[in-house]
């Protein structure tokens, strides 16, 4: 079973309308959980609603209920890097709890939850086959970078600069943020269950004139999310059978 998480009820209905829904669970107080078939895996997928208090929630529900061997996060973020633009695919290798505080404990770092690692990693084979599918079909200007997962939405890149200066300076590649990202890694990371995240830039921090198209624009890269994820089943699936 692979649990796929949108940010919101719109980053799923790409994947929604071409799977095969064999039911219709529900959980947390009636949010409903699309259970069935996409490209010959079977599939759980929801979404989780903004900050990573939620998605955590939501996710960890999810994996307790259905034990997924993978989790992929589909939806948006806000570029911080000026390489990427909005429209552009972000596959994110690293991930940090930016609004985490826990370092009077002793012995953690700032962002690290004591008894979980410091960031969150994802699984670079599968980073890896989606480059290389996207080069060899799709070719969307995607690119992989750290990411920073905080409760507040930045629209100033001087804030963004401000936490990044003051707690993450030594962090190399930090290419965008997000709201939902920290909150799903660490529930993976309590359950020991792999993440990969395919992201769609919708907004890139500092730029207020994208805001007013930042959600169509998250919307529109999901049938591109979509088929990446498609095609990456089918090489699962092909690399089973040889």
């Amino acid at each position: 079973m692979i649990l796929i998480l949108g940010n919101n009820a719109d980053d799923i209905i790409y994947i929604k309308t071409k799977m095969d829904i064999e039911r219709v669970d529900e959980i947390a107080l009636n949010h409903p959980v699309y259970v069935g078939v996409y490209s010959g895996k079977d599939i759980v997928l929801t979404y989780t609603k903004p900050t990573n208090t939620v998605s955590s929630i939501i996710t960890a529900l999810c994996i307790e209920k259905y034990r997924p061997y993978i989790v992929i996060s589909i939806g948006s973020v806000s570029a911080y890097n000026e390489i990427l633009h909005q429209g552009d695919i972000l596959l994110v290798e690293r991930i940090y709890n930016g609004d985490v505080d826990l370092t009077t404990f002793g012995n953690v770092k700032y962002g690290q939850i004591v008894g979980l690692p410091e960031f969150y990693t994802s699984e670079d084979d599968y980073i890896s086959m989606v480059e290389t599918i996207n080069s060899r079909s799709i070719n969307h200007n995607i690119h992989r970078a750290s990411l920073i997962s905080t409760n507040k939405f930045y629209t100033s890149k001087e804030a963004a600069n401000e936490l990044i200066n003051l707690h993450f300076a030594a962090v190399d590649r930090i290419g965008a943020f997000d709201t939902e990202l920290g909150g799903i890694a660490s529930a993976c990371a309590v359950f020991d269950t792999p993440w990969l995240a395919i992201k769609s830039v919708n907004y890139v921090i500092g730029h207020d004139n994208e805001l007013l198209t930042f959600v169509r624009k998250g919307i529109e890269n999901e049938p591109i999310v979509g088929s990446l994820i498609s095609s990456l089943f089918n090489n699962l699936i092909y690399s089973i059978e040889n």
